[in-house]
């Protein structure tokens, strides 16, 4: 009975894809606050539970990742870029329908959801670091990368300037002892073009004791020190999670 209602999911899985492929491309140029989304997002969870059920792992990871794709707080609006995306997924899905009892193409399609995974990583977020410290800038490669956030490093304050006024970042990490552009009057000209991130939150980094930046909103100081990475963890994390329920308020 149970081998019956698995080969039933899947022959049933092809036109289901096809389904789902045409909900993704009506989703291009419009936001979460729609009926494609509803679509596309209840066939994956259903896709997802039936491959559980009828034991068909590679189903439910193809299906997790795709979930993580459709609820990323970095994307408010689908574009062609994320249906190029989400149509790699249903193709493994789609290939999956006719080869799961192979277990050659079984582990071609791992490899390849694998691949996607690595070039199409589903980041939480993306922040933007100014720091002169080449030690400290290690540090926080390795601590942000590790939370799944990209990360985008800047040597000179005036060409950070110009893509904090261009570009939307989740998280601004930049140090009050700049050259040039001072990291307070940086996130000063930030916050009154109130452009892209007027309402970023900011953090900033220093070596001055009791330093305390005056006329801006929403800056956390953090001093350098060897316990620098146990205190930014928790407070992006905090940062991350208000950001995604601001999204979802704003989505819904």
């Amino acid at each position: 009975m149970l081998s019956v209602l698995r080969t039933d999911f899947l022959d049933s899985l092809s036109s289901r894809c096809n389904e789902l492929e045409q909900y993704i491309l009506k989703l291009n140029g419009k936001n979460r606050d729609c009926e494609e989304f509803e679509e596309v997002y209840r066939i994956v969870h259903s896709i997802k539970g039936a491959g559980g059920t009828h034991g068909l792992p590679l189903v439910t990871s193809i299906c997790h990742y795709f979930e993580d794709l459709l609820t990323s707080p970095r994307i408010t609006l689908f574009t062609e870029d994320f249906a190029d995306q989400a149509l790699q997924l249903v193709d493994l899905l789609q290939e999956l329908s006719i080869s799961s009892d192979d277990s050659g193409k079984v582990h071609e399609i791992e490899a390849k959801l694998g691949f996607i995974r690595q070039v199409n990583k589903a980041y939480l977020g993306v922040v933007l670091v100014l720091e002169p410290s080449k030690v400290l800038r290690l540090l926080l490669q390795q601590l942000l990368e590790n939370m799944q956030l990209k990360v985008v490093f800047m040597q000179e304050s005036l060409q950070a300037l110009q893509r904090l006024l261009t570009e939307p970042f989740d998280l601004i990490i930049v140090s009050v002892e700049l050259e040039v552009l001072k990291g307070p009057a940086l996130i000063s000209a930030v916050q009154v073009n109130k452009g892209l991130n007027a309402d970023t939150p900011v953090m900033l980094l220093t070596s001055q004791l009791n330093f305390q930046p005056t006329g801006l909103s929403g800056v956390k100081v953090l001093a350098r020190s060897p316990l620098l990475a146990q205190q930014l963890e928790p407070e992006i994390r905090a940062i991350l999670a208000d950001n995604y329920k601001n999204a979802a308020n704003q989505q819904f």
